[in-house]
């Protein structure tokens, strides 16, 4: 019996993996089809990074568009005043230019995860059928 447990175990645990792997792909074309396929804080168009605002290890945020920004590799991790190097900044920069999922990330970050992968995914799968996404308040 106990050898079952654990097979069922280890086949649910590659199971959320495959999932995750999956819904994190979703995620990241997203968040660069929102960006218009542009890193949001410089403009360059080459060599995007999806970047979470909030780790991903937050599992309740890890595929929230709103947790999510379009990067140029430069802006992601290489450069001096890049997210990855200079998280304060970044998250300034967040709450002047994203103030409203910076709020929004402020209230979600401490919430507990449901688990539902399905539900996420089907959420997600909603706006990639989208043509674009609505502008934001105050964009032209």
């Amino acid at each position: 019996m106990t050898k079952t447990l654990l097979k069922a175990s280890t086949i649910k645990h590659r199971t959320n993996k495959l999932i995750k792997k999956k819904l994190d792909k979703l995620w990241s074309e997203l968040i660069k089809k929102r960006a218009k396929e542009m890193c949001e804080m410089c403009g360059k168009s080459t060599m995007l990074n999806s970047h979470h605002i909030i780790s991903r290890s937050n599992l309740n945020l890890r595929w929230d568009l709103h947790n999510g920004v379009c990067l140029c590799v430069s802006c992601h991790s290489l450069s001096n005043h890049s997210a990855h190097k200079d998280p304060l900044g970044f998250a300034e920069w967040v709450r002047q230019h994203r103030p409203d999922d910076y709020n929004y990330l402020m209230v979600k970050r401490n919430e507990r995860f449901d688990k539902d992968y399905e539900r996420i995914e089907r959420e997600l799968k909603k706006w990639n059928e989208l043509k674009y996404f609505p502008k934001k308040k105050g964009e032209v």
